[in-house]
């Protein structure tokens, strides 16, 4: 599953978002009006979140937070030229704001561009003023790196700096699909276990997930039986995801031929 690379950088990009008040004076109002298209954004309401985010432009054009906002909003539904022109904008209107040079780099990303992705990533690093914000730009790069670049030493490497810095507990499912992708399996299944026994993952999305990857694993095995466990506990979380139904047919399958 090409979660972390393509999906992740491409149709998922919104979610690796952390988004951090600027220290320009910002009203009350504004900020609350920033959680609520930030709220939109993370439940992927995207139409709804992009006219919020643009008039709260038309109500705060100095702050280049919405900017960066609605430009992943666009980035979300692959219109690059209108999240280029927001990011470009975002920079423009405070070149110190991390936020720019972070979308900048994530449209490169999707583009191919991935020299040009990294130094927009490094730009950003550099501006960020809090570890959350470091360990959410090192993470997009480890993803490009282990999605996209196929470099999993490298996407292991900033996986691993990301965690030390800010351990979210949402960063684990790189890591462990880093390693699965280095063809390193078992130190993959033991990350994913882990994070699902000890509850690491804090968004549903890492969970179901994991548990799929894992269910995978144990098919492969032919251990039929814990396979079908834990991909029957993926289902319970997103019961209409068609990758997850189609493991669970074929686990299905070899169960009964084994009967």
């Amino acid at each position: 599953m090409h979660f972390m690379g393509r999906l992740y950088m491409k149709t998922r990009v919104i979610l690796s978002i952390l988004l951090f008040s600027l220290n320009i004076g910002c009203s009350p109002t504004a900020d609350k009006g920033l959680d609520q298209v930030n709220t939109l954004m993370s439940a992927g309401k995207i139409s709804d979140a992009i006219p919020a985010a643009t008039k709260l432009i038309e109500r705060y054009p100095a702050d280049p937070r919405f900017y960066y906002l609605r430009g992943f909003c666009y980035l979300s539904l692959r219109s690059l030229s209108s999240a280029e022109a927001d990011f470009e904008h975002c920079i423009k209107l405070d070149p110190k704001y991390y936020g720019g040079y972070k979308g900048m780099a994530s449209l490169s990303a999707i583009q191919g561009r991935y020299d040009l992705a990294e130094k927009n990533f490094k730009t950003a690093y550099d501006l960020s003023t809090t570890n959350e914000q470091k360990s959410a730009i090192l993470q997009n790069i480890a993803a490009m790196y282990s999605g996209e670049i196929k470099d999993q030493k490298k996407a292991i490497e900033f996986f691993n700096k990301s965690i030390k810095l800010n351990d979210l507990g949402d960063w684990h499912f790189g890591l462990a699909l880093a390693y699965h992708r280095a063809g390193k399996k078992e130190k993959a299944m033991h990350i994913w276990t882990t994070a699902v026994n000890e509850k690491i993952f804090k968004n549903v999305y890492y969970k179901h997930a994991a548990y799929h990857q894992i269910a995978s694993y144990y098919l492969e095995m032919k251990n039929y039986a814990l396979a079908k466990d834990y991909i029957q506990k993926a289902l319970m979380l997103d019961p209409n995801n068609k990758g997850y139904l189609k493991t669970h047919h074929e686990i299905h399958a070899h169960l009964e031929s084994n009967k």
